[in-house]
């Protein structure tokens, strides 16, 4: 998974949107509400004026993450059908992650 986080990371990079930092945060804080991630991406100067603004982000970025979760598996897969991937993300224990 370090993988998928590092293009996570270069897309947020890319495309200038917070989805490395929102899920990072998110992934290191599971139980923090949206106003206490809110504060702590402030002090990486991320500033989301609204919980819904926070909350959009953070469904986009799980996405984001996802589909290149996917890919990845879909790069070592011999014959990566949809099938296939799914039974992949189940025998690593990463099936609830796509959903």
């Amino acid at each position: 998974m370090d993988e998928t986080w590092h293009r996570l990371r270069l897309l947020s990079q890319r495309s200038g949107n917070p989805y490395y930092a929102v899920l990072r945060a998110r992934a290191d804080h599971p139980d923090a509400t949206l106003k206490q991630l809110a504060t702590h991406l402030q002090t990486e100067d991320i500033d989301f004026e609204a919980d819904t603004k926070l909350r959009v982000t953070l469904h986009r970025a799980r996405k984001r993450f996802a589909a290149l979760l996917i890919d990845q598996i879909r790069e070592t897969l011999t014959d990566p059908t949809e099938q296939a991937i799914d039974e992949e993300l189940i025998e690593l224990g990463l099936r609830h992650l796509v959903r």
